[in-house]
């Protein structure tokens, strides 16, 4: 959940609203839900879901700051 919520937050806003919200909305569940146990399956497949649309286009929007650093400097 916290992993999720840092690919999140890394997200551009704009672009991603719907899959911000959604994955935001999930993750308040999940806490509420998370302190009567272990999650079930479904949980799961509801975040894959969210993550498979996500995925398509986040790797348009990454940036490797490490690189980008070193290309900077040059």
């Amino acid at each position: 959940q916290d992993a999720l919520a840092r690919l999140t937050e890394r997200l551009p806003a704009r672009d991603f609203r719907r899959e911000r919200d959604q994955i935001e909305s999930l993750s308040r569940e999940v806490g509420a839900v998370r302190s009567g146990g272990v999650l079930s399956p479904s949980w799961m497949a509801r975040f894959d879901a969210v993550i498979a649309r996500i995925e398509r286009r986040a790797s348009q929007t990454y940036v490797n700051e490490r690189t980008l650093r070193a290309a900077l400097q040059r």
